[in-house]
């Protein structure tokens, strides 16, 4: 990740603020809903495992903001450590997850939102609080790459790989609520034939793979020069070793 400038402060400022209100609402208010109560809580849905994943990244980058726009830069370089880790969560989580939860509620709450977020949950979850969490995710990543330059692999495979294989892993995380206890995370989901379901997963993992190169591709014409570069910086190096 780049250095931080006032604006990404600000924007990391607000950000976190924001959802701050909305894990704080989770926390405290909609922990008394049924649809906490059954099997697997509120971390059997991926938005709310999105949620503190962004919660968590933002509040890291305020912090870092913070301590590189207040210190020397020579104190400031102990934090590229945690701007490595910060830059890898982005790249595989925070972009495409983040993007991956906000367009598939959406598309799916127009179609037919009884699939996705049945009327009967509206006095559960008030409106403000569902933009908080299913259209946050996509327009917070969104603006801060026009503030934050990421580093993505150059082999699409190689950078997509921890995406595919967290995804996989929650997809057997709500094959496990529906065998054990008995309930589909998604009502989309109970609809769906077992030879669909599969299909259906395999269509969003895709998805999910061309959300990633979407992050990767943003950044490539956000910041031209950074990525030239670092292309000539990777020229050189190749050469001296050869």
């Amino acid at each position: 990740m780049s250095k931080t400038t006032i604006n990404g402060f600000f924007l990391y400022l607000t950000i976190t603020s924001l959802y701050t209100v909305a894990v704080i609402r989770d926390i405290f208010f909609n922990k008394r809903t049924e649809l906490y109560k059954s099997f697997g809580g509120r971390f059997k849905y991926l938005t709310i495992l999105n949620l503190y994943v962004h919660y968590v990244y933002f509040i890291i980058n305020l912090l870092v903001a913070i301590a590189e726009l207040t210190m020397s830069r020579k104190n400031s370089k102990n934090f590229s450590k945690l701007k490595q880790f910060c830059n890898s969560l982005f790249t595989s989580i925070v972009f495409p997850v983040g993007l991956f939860v906000a367009i598939t509620f959406w598309g799916i709450f127009f179609f037919d939102r009884e699939l996705i977020f049945p009327k009967a949950v509206d006095h559960l979850i008030p409106i403000w609080q569902n933009h908080l969490v299913h259209t946050l995710p996509l327009v917070a990543p969104i603006l801060e790459n026009f503030t934050t330059k990421h580093y993505y692999s150059d082999s699409f495979f190689t950078g997509v790989l921890p995406t595919l294989f967290l995804a996989g892993c929650y997809i057997i995380w709500i094959l496990i609520v529906a065998h054990v206890g008995g309930i589909w995370t998604y009502p989309v989901l109970e609809v769906l034939s077992t030879s669909n379901r599969a299909i259906f997963f395999g269509v969003l993992l895709l998805f999910l793979g061309l959300l990633y190169q979407m992050g990767k591709l943003t950044n490539l014409v956000l910041w031209p020069n950074e990525w030239a570069q670092s292309k000539r910086i990777k020229s050189k190096l190749k050469k001296k070793f050869n």
